[in-house]
């Protein structure tokens, strides 16, 4: 399996030959960034939106992932398929004509798969140390510039990777600000998402200190089981926000 220069220098030349490690989206994990909150005399009701079946946390994944180089192109190594539950507190209803003031709050939770995580642990990662995720959503309705394709960004905490299993993680951000139009709805979708994680550990041959960063890409799927997937444009979230 050939390698991209996007690991650090201090993995062993033994370690490189086992394969090309992942990194942990969060939208990112997280992948919406909703865009209806509001000051409260704009905010008529406040909840939130949440992708489908996202609570409890569904078994079966939403988003399929694949390792890229630093300029996101894919690199080969397919990083399976992840469930990505993604909550956001917002109004859920808002004035028709008013300028939202107050940008909503994200949060994504990610669950890896495991065959992902067996890669990464095979470079001696014991720990994520943070990263990054560039987030696409559309925004559709009674919203001016509708519709329209909008990005948000959501920060990466450090989280431990387990000796088995898939990682969990969260990841947590803002999302942009709207300007509601005509009474009706405003609806929202995550779509694909980007990744730059940083994590550390210890080469597995040596002992020695090691570290990396890698990119991944994922899009959204629907998926009825943890292995069969189909590709789709985007994962919605509801309710849709109602403008009276």
């Amino acid at each position: 399996m050939e390698y991209t220069n996007t690991m650090t220098n201090t993995i062993s030349r033994r370690t490189l030959a086992k394969g090309a490690a992942w990194s942990v989206p969060v939208v990112a994990v997280a992948a919406a960034a909703p865009t209806a909150s509001a000051s409260p005399a704009d905010c008529i009701t406040s909840g939130t939106l949440q992708s489908s079946a996202s609570v409890p946390p569904s078994t079966s994944p939403n988003y399929t992932c694949v390792q890229t180089d630093i300029d996101g192109n894919p690199t080969g190594t397919p990083l399976g398929n992840w469930r990505v539950q993604i909550l956001v507190s917002t109004c859920t209803a808002v004035h028709a004509g008013s300028t939202l003031k107050q940008a909503p709050q994200i949060t994504a939770n990610v669950i890896t798969a495991t065959a992902a995580a067996n890669v990464l642990r095979g470079f001696g990662a014991t720990q994520v140390t943070g990263g990054s995720s560039t987030a696409k959503y559309s925004v559709t309705g009674q919203v001016v510039g509708s519709p329209a394709s909008r990005t948000g960004n959501l920060s990466i905490g450090a989280f431990p990777v387990p000796a088995t299993g898939g990682i969990s993680t969260t990841a947590t951000g803002s999302g942009a600000l709207e300007t509601a139009t005509t009474a009706g709805s405003i609806n929202i979708a995550a779509t694909s998402f980007t990744v730059v994680l940083n994590w550390t550990g210890e080469d597995p041959d040596t002992g020695d200190p090691n570290s990396g960063t890698n990119y991944v890409s994922c899009t959204p799927a629907v998926c009825t089981s943890a292995s069969a997937c189909t590709p789709t444009t985007s994962v919605p979230l509801t309710p849709a926000i109602t403008v009276q």
